[in-house]
């Protein structure tokens, strides 16, 4: 049986985990779930890598699972072997026919173990398992793709740490509050919500080619003899810059109105954000205050407020550009109904470009939920899809797909969301290639 490495000596820096992880492409889900399934000997979320030891065991088990083991995989492959799992996974492989971790005489190419395990598995007429291979495959070829999509350039970042940042933290609350409340009243402004959700959880990562505003108009309010309302806007342009403003209009009858901005925050690639605060000229505004606190006492379902926002990549798709002249389909718009916090999270991974690109439709949409049965007609979102750690494939409605589904993409599942004329428009899950 191969050695351990139990060399508990601390390091002179200790590694965050979380960093860690993701150098090994270890999603963070996954990593604290080795913890919580007693295979991890140490809480990532909670302590820091300080000895070779601790390193080598999130190693050993984060390269398995990063390179697509599940759990039943996972439990075969660490049968026999000692906990801690803190292996050197450079100095052994596991012999498929013998069902062991052996000690590497000479170090093999790993291609050419994965040949040896291949052959063994054909050998065996193991098909479940080669086609779980494939799968792991293709999955980790995406993730790579995924990860090095803006390597080229040396502008893939932006330069601080978003974490630290109290307008970034703002912003995540505001996103929330506005997915939550009756504002999204739309499907594309869900989509917009969704996306810049997910480009302020990724930062300090740049994210381009895409061209999105949103803008958000509070309540009027009188104080005394004028009146005031404030809107705020978040914006990304398809150069990866950000901006975040605060602003408002003062009107009093003697004097007339004028426009006033509290505040802006910009951040371009390679830089640092850039914080304009104009909060000490607007002694008569009476409400005035920063964005912080705005965003902390707005109360979006009190009224008053009202939601747009812009998406050129979104023009035309959710009509299917159904001519005018035709009878419309006897189906019932759904646009305004509320989103699920599953539904939010499916929104976020719609790709309205692919989308509107290649324009494809389920050909015989399903009418229920293969997991809870409930009536698909009745969500915005279905996901035809792989069952999370099986081979088995299911339509399912957004809530079962987040307690139960693989993932979106190739292989994994395709994310269909509902148009107003009852068809069902492909929004994730696309080939790769397209």
């Amino acid at each position: 049986m191969p050695r351990k490495l139990n060399y508990s000596q601390p390091f002179l820096f200790a590694i965050d985990s979380r960093q860690f992880a993701e150098s090994i492409g270890l999603d963070w889900w996954a990593a604290k779930k080795l913890y919580d399934d007693k295979w991890l000997s140490f809480d990532p979320e909670k302590t820091q890598i300080d000895n070779e030891a601790m390193q080598a065991e999130f190693l050993f088990l984060g390269s398995l699972v990063a390179a697509g083991c599940d759990p039943h995989i996972l439990k075969r492959l660490l049968a026999d072997l000692e906990k801690p799992y803190s292996y050197d996974l450079s100095r052994m492989y596991y012999d498929w026919p013998s069902r062991q971790w052996k000690d590497l005489p000479h170090k093999k190419p790993p291609i050419e173990i994965a040949r040896e395990i291949i052959a063994a598995f054909e050998d065996d007429n193991d098909t479940d398992s080669l086609i779980e291979i494939k799968t792991a495959v293709q999955e980790a070829i995406d993730r790579f793709a995924e990860g090095h999509e803006s390597d080229d350039g040396a502008d893939d970042a932006y330069d601080f740490d978003a974490e630290q940042d109290n307008i970034v933290s703002a912003v995540l609350v505001l996103l929330w509050k506005i997915a939550a409340s009756p504002l999204v009243d739309k499907p594309e402004k869900i989509v917009v919500v969704g996306k810049l959700f997910k480009v302020f959880q990724r930062l300090p990562k740049v994210t381009r080619d895409e061209d999105i505003r949103l803008n958000l108009t509070g309540p009027l309010r009188k104080y005394g003899d004028h009146e005031i309302y404030h809107f705020w806007t978040i914006e990304l342009n398809d150069e990866g810059v950000i901006r975040v403003s605060s602003a408002g209009h003062f009107y009093r009858p003697q004097t007339g109105g004028d426009s006033f901005t509290a505040m802006t925050w910009e951040v371009v690639p390679c830089s640092e954000p850039e914080l304009s605060d104009y909060l000490y000229g607007l002694s008569i505004v009476d409400d005035a205050d920063t964005f912080e606190n705005e965003v902390d006492a707005m109360d979006l379902d009190s009224g008053g407020y009202e939601l747009s926002v812009d998406d050129p990549s979104l023009e035309g798709w959710e009509t299917n550009e159904v001519d005018e002249s035709e009878e419309e389909p006897d189906v019932t718009d759904n646009a305004a109904e509320p989103f699920s916090a599953a539904e939010q999270a499916l929104a976020a991974l719609s790709d309205m470009k692919q989308a509107k690109m290649h324009g494809e439709h389920h050909p015989d949409p399903p009418e229920s939920c293969d997991e809870c049965g409930c009536q698909l007609d009745e969500n915005h979102f279905f996901v035809d899809g792989r069952l999370r750690g099986e081979l088995m494939w299911a339509n399912m409605c957004p809530e079962c797909f987040a307690e139960k589904g693989e993932g979106i993409g190739w292989g994994k599942g395709q994310l269909y969301m509902k148009q107003t004329n009852g068809d069902w428009l492909m929004t994730g899950g696309f080939a790769p290639g397209d």
